[in-house]
This record gives structure tokens, C-alpha cells and sequence, in this order.
């Protein structure tokens, strides 16, 4: 097993405080090369349970400078990871930063309204309109948390399940 435990919390409404502020961090820093920012993942939802850590998904703006964006992100001491295969793309950069008392901070930077700005808005608006996916999830995050999984594994067993949602969107969406 890892060394990284999991470890999960409930709603906390300071979260979304959190993300306001770090949003106009992230306004601030990038000077204009981001046009939009949008609290994303299950601490934007206060009847899931998640890791303490805010995610946000920045939208560059269409002639925006990739580089230098990351650049200011990566001056507000956010650390650039490698990206996900499940996100792999142009334009495409993960920042993490540990926050104060073992909160962090996720930065997607993508270009706004490009696929992967549809793709995880999409998905948060599914479970803003269908509460029983989101319990779903929560049903997940429970079951690899009493496996004792840990991140690593907490991260492939959330992958697999998102897969699945997303085919179930989509089949929706051709229904329509």
C-alpha cells in the first residue's frame, strides 16, 4: 500500500470561502490570461464528503499565453503536476498547492470553453440536477475509504467511476 492514507471530510462551509478566495488569487495572478474560474469537484457540493482540497478549473482566455499563465500560477507557490491521461490535451496544466491546516488547492488550467472546461462542467451540472449520482459517488468514496485504499488507489476506483457517468451522460444527451 502507499504511504499517502486517505483521508476525507464532510461538507465544511468554510470551503467555499476557500474558493472564492483562492479564485481571486488566480484572477489577480494571471493578469488577464484567464477569463473564467469555476469551483469544480465534490467540496463545491455540501452533501458530498471530500478531500480537503478545492478544485478549480481556469479558463484561458482564446489568445491566451499558456506558458506565462502557469507561470503566475506557479508564483502563487501552486507546484505543476504531470497531467492525467484522462485529460491529456493542448493546453492543459494541473497546479497543486497545500493551503493551512491541511487544506490544498487543484488549478486545472485549460482554454475556457475548450473540451476539458465542457467536460468537468458538465459534470458538475449532472450532479447539481441529479442528487442520487451525487450519492452515488459518496456511496464510492465510502466503500474505497473502508477498503482502506489509498490515494493512489482512492483515485483509480473515482476514475472508474466517473467513466461510467460520463457514458451515462452521454447516452443521455443522444436521448435528447
Amino acid at each position: 500500500m502507499n504511504e499517502s492514507k486517505l483521508r476525507l471530510s464532510h461538507y465544511d462551509a468554510r470551503w467555499k470561502q476557500e474558493f472564492e478566495q483562492m479564485r481571486s488569487c488566480v484572477f489577480d495572478a494571471t493578469q488577464g490570461w484567464v477569463t473564467a474560474v469555476e469551483h469544480i469537484g465534490s467540496t463545491a457540493f455540501s452533501t458530498a464528503i471530500a478531500q480537503p482540497r478545492i478544485d478549480l478549473i481556469a479558463g484561458l482566455v482564446a489568445d491566451g499565453d499558456f506558458d506565462e499563465t502557469a507561470a503566475s500560477l506557479e508564483g502563487l507557490n501552486f507546484q505543476r503536476l504531470p497531467t492525467p491521461k484522462w485529460a491529456a490535451g493542448a493546453n492543459v496544466g494541473f497546479f497543486l498547492k497545500d493551503g493551512h491546516k491541511a487544506l490544498s488547492y487543484q488549478v486545472i488550467l485549460t482554454d475556457w470553453k475548450g473540451p476539458l472546461w465542457y467536460r468537468l462542467l458538465r459534470m458538475k451540472m449532472w450532479f447539481e440536477r441529479r442528487p442520487h449520482d451525487l450519492k452515488r459517488l459518496v456511496q464510492a468514496k465510502l466503500h474505497l475509504l473502508e477498503s482502506e485504499a489509498d490515494t493512489n488507489e482512492y483515485a483509480r476506483g473515482k476514475g472508474i467511476f466517473f467513466s461510467a457517468l460520463e457514458d451515462q451522460i452521454e447516452a443521455a444527451e443522444e436521448k435528447q
